[in-house]
């Protein structure tokens, strides 16, 4: 969430049950929003814990897979991924999903065309938190206060993909992901030979992992629908297969008292969310960052484009020599980074760019295709010890498992704030981790770092999002050259015997009763109505029987 906050304070360890305002205390944003995050996570794990991981209500099931002769219809409902419901409020073409905005290549929709009786493809449900603000929905913005914003949104996003599932797409990822876990494998057991027993540990654990997610990958195929739905899921990372540590660089010294203590070490006079954010996706010589000592939250729409000027809607926030990234809805939603440039000058509502940042004038290119084209800004920069790629991100470093501080790759961002990477990652476009740095302590909010006889090794996280949400739907062949559909989806019932078992009559007959009905058909609604006036019939006899044998109601 690229929100300006202060911080994110939730943490579901804490088993925090609730936010207890005080009189006459300050409040600040990260209550209140620790408020609603508890309340969420209570939610969600009930949710999971009386569900299950992914299901469907019976009486609203959604996301139901069906032929439509040579297309693939997405059925209209609800589903529960992770605890998180997902709604659909009309049948949706596969090809034309709402926050799905497919590629002119993509295999799915190619198959669908070539309809080849060796094709294959499992079809899942992902389901992600996409962060909203006024410039991708005008209508949250309060139009009364005359053009300042106030809350952003959190929207729950998602996506039916496609994963090619033939024998010899599935052996080829296989092959690669087993070739790249068996070197990961073979480097960490040499680096066990330490003596630290706290590094030993790390390694440890890091291989106990490696060696979980070989034995996922070798396990059997199975014959029997039921077992093979959720077959592939282990292929989908919910964050990426990454971790960084962050710190104040222990050796900076600070003599100005006017700005900050001297005691301190985080060198800056203002307290900053910073967030390290993944730009290249990929492995350690692809992989890139960009970072924003602001959580990555100054932005504003894009306009237009006059050769090398940027017509923008709101220039305040940005400077010259800021980095910026242009972007639109089209590329977040499909996962890729946008075009980054270098500021040389701002002047009203124009941003002129250094045409020698720009790789490629495709970046700087605007067209009314665009959807909710905005701005952001990056506050990173080149130094003597940080080079920049042609791109404008910042190459990633990776460090060995275990490896002491005082040994480490570490990566300047700013005012002695550093950052590592531990070796073996694999990055994910938009993956971040978040820094609070504060003034009155002189340091930053990180887990504490371990010791021992051989040095300081810092805690390195998993990205702290953005977290996917993963549910198998089901599988799509062409054994005749016609479309067939074998259906994962599972369901559950009401637990009010009222209902239970009611089965399509009283889904129907729910759907009816709403405002967006899903049949369509007359004669389909026809046998809901006559199930509807029996069941009222039947009622009403058994009252009636009550009463006469002198029974109450």
């Amino acid at each position: 969430m690229k929100s300006d906050i202060t911080r994110d304070t939730f943490f579901a360890e804490k088993h925090f049950s609730r936010v207890i305002r005080q009189q006459g205390r300050v409040d600040v944003d990260a209550d209140s929003n620790e408020q609603t995050a508890i309340l969420l996570h209570y939610l969600r794990t009930l949710a999971v814990d009386l569900i299950g991981p992914y299901a469907a209500p019976a009486l609203g099931a959604g996301f139901r897979l069906t032929a439509d002769n040579d297309s693939l219809l997405i059925g209209a409902g609800r589903y529960y991924v992770d605890g998180i419901l997902v709604e659909n409020e009309t049948p949706r073409l596969y090809t034309d999903q709402p926050s799905h905005p497919l590629v002119e290549n993509d295999p799915l929709k190619k198959a669908l065309i070539d309809k080849l009786a060796t094709a294959r493809y499992w079809l899942y449900l992902d389901v992600w938190e996409r962060h909203v603000t006024s410039i991708e929905d005008d209508s949250i913005r309060e139009k009364a206060l005359g053009g300042p914003d106030t809350c952003t949104r959190a929207q729950v996003t998602w996506q039916v993909n496609a994963l090619d599932v033939s024998d010899n797409a599935r052996a080829t990822r296989r092959n690669e992901r087993e070739q790249w876990l068996t070197n990961k494998k073979s480097t960490l057991e040499t680096q066990l030979a330490t003596d630290s027993l706290l590094a030993r540990e790390k390694i440890q654990a890091e291989l106990d992992k490696v060696n979980a997610q070989l034995e996922l990958l070798n396990r059997p195929e199975p014959d029997d629908l039921a077992a093979a739905c959720p077959f592939p899921l282990p292929e989908l990372l919910p964050v990426s297969d990454a971790s960084m540590g962050a710190r104040i660089d222990p050796g900076a010294q600070i003599v100005n008292a006017c700005v900050i203590s001297p005691e301190s070490k985080y060198s800056n006079g203002e307290n900053q969310l910073y967030r390290v954010e993944i730009h290249r996706g990929g492995v350690a010589g692809e992989a890139t960052i960009k970072w924003s000592r602001d959580n990555g939250s100054v932005a504003t729409a894009w306009l237009g484009t006059s050769g090398f000027d940027v017509e923008v809607a709101d220039a305040r926030g940005f400077a010259s020599g800021n980095w910026i990234e242009l972007i639109d809805d089209v590329a977040e939603l499909r996962g890729l980074p946008g075009a980054l440039a270098r500021l040389t000058k701002v002047e009203g509502g124009t941003l002129s760019v250094d045409p020698d940042s720009v790789q490629g004038s495709s970046g700087l290119h605007w067209s009314e295709d665009l959807v909710n084209a905005k701005v952001r800004r990056w506050d990173h920069f080149e130094t003597e010890d940080t080079e920049l790629e042609d791109d404008g991100s910042i190459l990633i470093q990776e460090t060995p498992i275990g490896t002491p501080d005082d040994d480490a790759a570490w990566m300047i961002l700013e005012h002695g704030v550093q950052v590592r990477f531990g070796e073996g990652g694999r990055y994910r476009t938009g993956d971040y981790w978040l820094i609070p740095a504060r003034v009155a302590t002189g340091n930053i909010e990180w887990p504490a770092s371990q010791s021992d006889s051989f040095g300081t090794i810092t805690t390195q996280v998993a990205p702290h999002g953005v977290v996917h949400h993963y549910a198998p739907l089901g599988f799509v062949n062409w054994p005749s050259q016609k479309l067939e559909v074998e259906s994962c989806n599972c369901e559950f019932e009401p637990l009010s015997s009222c209902f239970a078992s009611a089965g399509s009559v009283a889904v129907g007959a729910s759907l009816l009763r709403s405002p967006k009905p899903l049949f369509v058909d007359e004669a389909d609604r026809a046998p809901v109505r006559r199930a509807a006036r029996t069941r009222t019939t039947t009622r009403t006899a058994v009252r009636r029987a009550t009463k006469k044998s002198g029974g109450g109601e």
